[in-house]
């Protein structure tokens, strides 16, 4: 019974000997320092700095005698006192992070070093969160290249959330895709309020976020390479070049059909850390 109390009291914010020494006095009533010390274990050295602590954080309050001595608060008082010193530190402490922001809001407004306007991404569980990342900063559109079947193996979670917001999602597919069983996610994906369509080929795998954030391939990749590099760039009149050329080729591009079956029977495909993007 005793260690999940002392895991309570310090989550509220008692120290392990506080939590200690607040469950003694209540089980015992009324101790003298020595006796504390008996009871818990806590050094000599220690004790009063300890039942400081107690006495300031409003669990236990000092007898006047010729000895020393601790009385516990009742319980029902001492977690009430411990509540409101746990909301007032995180009062201020979201007090501290928004006078944190503002501050690094001018210091970034001052500083003569420009933004990056590159990144460079090398490990597929750094590809994976960072396109989670940018999908969910997504306010209006992301437009996707599809050209393989890496990009239509994962599970949608972050699209759908993105749908959700009220983001539109559109995607041009290679129409060879139509012929795999991945045909099934794409439809997932139009069933969930996504829009596609598919062409004959398309010229590299690209996604383009809200104008402003393209992601491309320096080079192909199989699902199974072991390397590979990825360009995130930060450069608005790239990404609207490039939301342009999705404009002409969606304007040619060929509806999928709803309910449509894979052409032909493909074997299990290795998922990829390029899921969904590139």
């Amino acid at each position: 019974m005793t260690e999940p109390l002392l895991g309570e009291l310090s989550r509220l914010g008692l120290t392990t000997d506080e939590a200690r020494c607040y469950l003694a006095l209540v089980g015992r009533g009324g101790l003298t320092a020595g006796q504390l010390c008996s009871a818990t274990g806590v050094t000599r050295g220690r004790i009063y700095d300890v039942v400081r602590g107690l006495l300031s954080k409003g669990l236990a309050l000092e007898t006047t005698t010729t000895v020393r001595r601790f009385e516990p608060v009742p319980p029902t008082v001492a977690v009430a006192n411990l509540l409101e010193r746990r909301r007032r530190e995180n009062e201020e402490l979201e007090q501290s992070a928004q006078r944190l922001i503002e501050s690094l809001h001018v210091t970034a407004a001052t500083s003569d070093v420009p933004p990056s306007l590159l990144e460079v991404i090398r490990h597929r569980a750094s590809l994976r969160e960072r396109c989670g990342q940018l999908e969910r900063a997504a306010a209006h559109e992301i437009l996707f290249f599809v050209r393989d079947q890496g990009q239509v193996a994962g599970d949608l979670v972050e699209e759908i959330v993105a749908l959700r917001r009220g983001v539109r999602l559109r995607a041009l597919y290679e129409s060879s895709l139509l012929k795999t069983p991945y045909l099934e996610t794409i439809h997932r994906f139009l069933a969930a309020g996504g829009e596609g369509r598919h062409v004959a080929v398309l010229p590299t795998r690209l996604t383009v976020i809200d104008e402003r954030v393209t992601m491309i391939p320096l080079h192909e990749t199989t699902l199974s390479a072991r390397s590979f590099t990825v360009l995130v760039i930060h450069h608005p009149g790239l990404s609207a070049l490039a939301a342009s050329a999705f404009e002409r080729s969606w304007a040619s591009a060929t509806t999928i059909p709803p309910g449509t079956r894979a052409l032909v029977a493909a074997g299990p495909v290795e998922r990829s850390a390029l899921d969904r993007t590139v």
